[in-house]
């Protein structure tokens, strides 16, 4: 709570600083989730894998 400890903090620091850092846990949670879930995967499978979804951001 850096910002707080300050005490010179504008009106909304706070929250923005809440949001990312609940957006930096939650991208570090998806990071290991897929790592998990990949984790059995040898590197064609990873690749192909990788090429669907970029495919799949591609058309969508």
């Amino acid at each position: 709570m850096f910002i707080a400890a300050q005490g010179g903090g504008r009106k909304g620091d706070l929250s923005r600083f809440i949001e990312e850092a609940v957006r930096a846990y939650l991208f570090e949670r998806a990071v290991e989730q897929a790592k998990s879930a990949t984790a059995h995967m040898d590197e064609v499978e990873l690749n192909h894998l990788i090429e669907e979804g970029v495919q799949w951001a591609y058309e969508h």
